[in-house]
């Protein structure tokens, strides 16, 4: 059973907002919004815990959409003519990173919480991505960081992430590959226009993984629930010193 803090969204009517969705200010609300109102109205789990300042919400898209950070030319980075004819939008985030394809079969972890008064680039990322490792360790799964802002499986990318601060919050997004149609990625993206170190010039089959082909049969709702629970676990110690 989930802490009770933590809400487990269905389906949603359009045009109807989440439960504690007021909750959460300013740009971090609506950044969260729009990217929720960009991948569908499948299942949701969440935190609010304003005490802590955290937001933190995982979600499966049911659509399939493109994002380009926020300095990248879509022309350059994503196969535009090929996405215009499928009907695939195309949008931009304001955090950096790369270009993603999102869809089914991935889990979108959007969270944001208080800054430290200074620019941090690395205690965020950590903050969310050490809970998201411990979790997928009690699966056997040995995620490693990798790059500036990954998680790999060995050599090969499970989930990419982008940071986008201010002197008062932070607000990160990452896309986890559980079982999604990775015949996507090289459909709808060009090659990148910059890339980690530990890519080595693959293609997008060969540089990408997902938990299923790693052997995970992973209920998406369970691990959602679970990420979020370990998140919000963290940071609460965090705090609590």
């Amino acid at each position: 059973e989930l802490p009770r803090e933590i809400i487990v969204h269905g389906p949603r009517s359009a045009g109807s907002p989440y439960p504690g969705d007021a909750a959460l200010a300013g740009p971090a609300r609506e950044a969260a919004a729009a990217l929720i109102s960009l991948v569908g109205n499948g299942l949701r789990v969440s935190v609010d815990d304003p005490g802590l300042g955290l937001r933190v919400d995982v979600f499966e898209p049911d659509r399939v959409v493109v994002v380009v950070g926020r300095s990248q030319e879509p022309g350059r980075v994503v196969q535009t003519s090929r996405a215009a004819a499928d009907g695939v939008p195309v949008h931009r985030r304001r955090g950096g990173g790369g270009a993603v394809v999102l869809g089914p079969g991935m889990l979108v972890i959007a969270a944001s919480g208080r800054s430290p008064g200074r620019f941090d680039i690395h205690t965020p990322f950590e903050r969310i991505q050490g809970p998201i490792r411990r979790v997928l360790g009690r699966w056997g799964l040995s995620a490693r960081p990798a790059g500036i802002s990954d998680l790999a499986l060995g050599d090969r990318k499970i989930l990419g992430s982008s940071l986008h601060q201010t002197r008062d919050r932070w607000s990160y997004q990452g896309v986890l590959l559980v079982r999604p149609d990775r015949r996507l990625f090289g459909r709808y993206l060009a090659a990148p226009d910059r890339e980690p170190e530990y890519r080595q010039g693959r293609g997008h089959g060969e540089f990408t993984t997902s938990l299923a082909e790693a052997g995970a049969d992973l209920d998406l709702p369970v691990l959602g629930g679970a990420i979020v629970e370990e998140i919000h676990r963290s940071v609460k110690d965090e705090a609590q010193g």
